[in-house]
């Protein structure tokens, strides 16, 4: 894919446009091929189309089969939980992307080649894992989710700042480091 060349777009922008495509083609495909309900679907029996009724019964707070009224839909964001929740997802999800995308381009800057490059890009993320499981432990053993959560997050947020404030180009081992602590929410949004 990165060894397309051509002058009309850059080689990232044909990663985005061919997966962007593939994406879109397969939402019509599931669209047209996916039932609305277990109880519409041609390829389930009788017996399994029950027991996807009663799972769906079980495991949703909504009504089962229930038709999708818009206006329901978006009373949710008039309760102040629901923009709380919204924060913290995005908090989660910047990061998230933010390691995902751009720790091989930083690692890369220190001069290694690729497969150097890709070794490096290891040791942030077990160290997000290795995070991850104390505070999960931690917070198991005090019975607090809060307080856990929060570190996780402050974490990140002092990785960011310190990201923000360094010359990438002529102190790339502290945006290094910085990558240290931003990767915990990779880890951390399953938590």
């Amino acid at each position: 894919m990165f060894r397309i060349h051509d002058k009309a777009l850059y080689n990232w922008k044909y990663l985005f446009l061919i997966e962007g495509c593939c994406t879109t083609a397969f939402s019509f495909f599931a669209f047209w091929y996916l039932p609305y309900s277990a109880a519409k679907c041609t390829f389930l029996t009788e017996e399994e189309k029950r027991v996807a009724f009663r799972r769906m019964q079980v495991d949703s707070s909504s009504v089962v089969d229930e038709p999708f009224n818009l206006r329901e839909a978006v009373k949710v964001l008039r309760h102040p939980t629901s923009w709380i929740i919204l924060g913290i997802e995005v908090c989660l999800g910047v990061p998230l992307q933010f390691v995902s995308l751009f720790l091989p381009v930083i690692i890369k800057r220190l001069g290694y080649s690729t497969v150097k490059t890709n070794l490096y890009t290891v040791a942030p993320n077990v160290s997000g894992a290795v995070m991850l499981l104390i505070l999960a432990f931690s917070s198991d053993l005090t019975r607090l989710r809060f307080p856990f959560i929060a570190l996780g997050f402050l974490f990140t947020f002092v990785g960011f700042i310190i990201y923000a404030a360094v010359n990438v180009t002529t102190q790339i081992h502290v945006a290094y480091f910085a990558c240290f602590s931003t990767s915990l929410p990779a880890i951390h949004s399953s938590y």
